[in-house]
Protein backbone atom coordinates (compact mmCIF):
# COMPACT_ATOMS: atom_id res chain seq x y z
CA UNK A 1 0.00 0.00 0.00
CA UNK A 2 1.32 3.36 -0.87
CA UNK A 3 0.48 5.07 2.59
CA UNK A 4 3.09 2.60 4.35
CA UNK A 5 5.14 3.80 1.85
CA UNK A 6 4.73 7.47 2.57
CA UNK A 7 4.92 6.33 6.54
CA UNK A 8 8.09 5.06 6.00
CA UNK A 9 9.17 8.06 4.44
CA UNK A 10 8.03 10.16 7.55
CA UNK A 11 10.11 8.39 9.67
CA UNK A 12 13.00 8.21 7.63
CA UNK A 13 12.60 12.20 7.28
CA UNK A 14 12.41 13.49 10.82
CA UNK A 15 15.36 10.23 11.46
CA UNK A 16 17.43 11.64 8.95
CA UNK A 17 17.33 15.24 9.83
CA UNK A 18 18.47 14.04 13.14
CA UNK A 19 22.29 13.18 11.71
CA UNK A 20 22.33 16.72 10.17
CA UNK A 21 24.77 17.76 7.45
CA UNK A 22 27.23 20.18 6.53
CA UNK A 23 24.29 22.50 5.02
CA UNK A 24 22.68 22.33 8.78
CA UNK A 25 22.37 26.08 9.60
CA UNK A 26 24.22 26.94 12.85
CA UNK A 27 20.80 28.04 14.42
CA UNK A 28 18.18 25.67 12.95
CA UNK A 29 15.03 27.05 12.17
CA UNK A 30 12.04 25.10 12.71
CA UNK A 31 10.06 24.35 9.91
CA UNK A 32 7.09 22.20 8.46
CA UNK A 33 6.61 21.00 5.39
CA UNK A 34 3.54 18.77 4.68
CA UNK A 35 2.59 16.50 0.86
CA UNK A 36 -0.90 15.98 0.24
CA UNK A 37 -1.70 12.50 -1.44
CA UNK A 38 -5.86 13.43 -1.61
CA UNK A 39 -6.17 10.20 -4.75
CA UNK A 40 -4.79 7.85 -2.02
CA UNK A 41 -6.50 9.60 1.07
CA UNK A 42 -3.32 11.28 3.11
CA UNK A 43 -1.10 13.77 3.82
CA UNK A 44 2.20 13.58 5.96
CA UNK A 45 3.00 16.88 8.02
CA UNK A 46 6.60 16.92 8.66
CA UNK A 47 7.77 19.84 11.83
CA UNK A 48 11.88 19.85 12.62
CA UNK A 49 14.75 21.23 11.65
CA UNK A 50 15.34 19.79 7.92
CA UNK A 51 18.80 20.41 6.29
CA UNK A 52 18.67 21.54 2.51
CA UNK A 53 19.24 18.01 1.16
CA UNK A 54 16.06 16.47 3.73
CA UNK A 55 13.99 19.60 1.77
CA UNK A 56 14.57 18.37 -1.52
CA UNK A 57 14.01 14.78 -1.18
CA UNK A 58 10.82 15.90 0.87
CA UNK A 59 9.65 17.71 -1.84
CA UNK A 60 11.03 15.02 -5.12
CA UNK A 61 9.35 12.01 -3.32
CA UNK A 62 5.92 13.69 -3.21
CA UNK A 63 6.41 15.32 -6.76
CA UNK A 64 7.10 11.79 -7.85
CA UNK A 65 3.88 10.05 -9.48
CA UNK A 66 1.46 10.20 -8.67
CA UNK A 67 1.95 13.68 -7.68
CA UNK A 68 1.09 15.32 -4.45
CA UNK A 69 0.87 18.96 -3.63
CA UNK A 70 3.57 20.43 -1.36
CA UNK A 71 3.02 22.63 1.19
CA UNK A 72 2.93 23.67 4.92
CA UNK A 73 0.03 21.59 6.69
CA UNK A 74 -2.44 19.01 5.83
CA UNK A 75 -6.24 19.75 5.88
CA UNK A 76 -8.56 18.77 8.28
CA UNK A 77 -11.73 18.73 6.11
CA UNK A 78 -12.81 15.03 6.07
CA UNK A 79 -10.40 14.02 8.06
CA UNK A 80 -10.40 10.22 9.54
CA UNK A 81 -7.79 10.67 12.01
CA UNK A 82 -3.80 11.66 12.74
CA UNK A 83 -1.24 9.33 13.88
CA UNK A 84 1.60 11.53 15.40
CA UNK A 85 5.26 9.89 15.53
CA UNK A 86 8.00 12.06 17.19
CA UNK A 87 12.08 11.46 16.97
CA UNK A 88 14.33 13.87 18.50
CA UNK A 89 14.68 15.55 15.29
CA UNK A 90 11.14 16.21 15.28
CA UNK A 91 7.62 15.16 14.51
CA UNK A 92 5.73 13.66 11.30
CA UNK A 93 1.36 13.72 11.52
CA UNK A 94 0.02 11.81 9.22
CA UNK A 95 -3.51 12.78 8.17
CA UNK A 96 -5.63 10.10 6.64
CA UNK A 97 -9.01 10.94 4.50
CA UNK A 98 -11.40 8.85 1.89
CA UNK A 99 -11.21 6.76 0.03
CA UNK A 100 -8.91 4.99 3.00
CA UNK A 101 -10.34 3.49 5.35
CA UNK A 102 -10.40 4.14 9.24
CA UNK A 103 -9.51 0.56 9.84
CA UNK A 104 -6.94 0.95 7.73
CA UNK A 105 -5.67 4.45 8.89
CA UNK A 106 -5.71 3.09 12.35
CA UNK A 107 -3.79 -0.26 11.79
CA UNK A 108 -1.33 1.41 9.95
CA UNK A 109 -0.62 4.03 13.13
CA UNK A 110 -0.69 0.96 15.13
CA UNK A 111 2.47 -0.99 13.33
CA UNK A 112 4.44 2.34 13.56
CA UNK A 113 3.64 2.54 17.37
CA UNK A 114 1.96 5.88 16.59
CA UNK A 115 -0.30 8.40 18.65
CA UNK A 116 -3.66 8.24 17.24
CA UNK A 117 -6.00 10.78 17.18
CA UNK A 118 -9.56 10.57 16.27
CA UNK A 119 -11.04 13.14 13.44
Amino acid sequence: MKTKNLLAFGLMAILAAACGGSDKPAAPTTTTLSCLQAADGYCIAITGTPTAADIASFNADCNAPPAGVLGTSCPTANRLGTCTLSAAAGTAVFSFYPPLLLADAVADCTALAGTWHPG
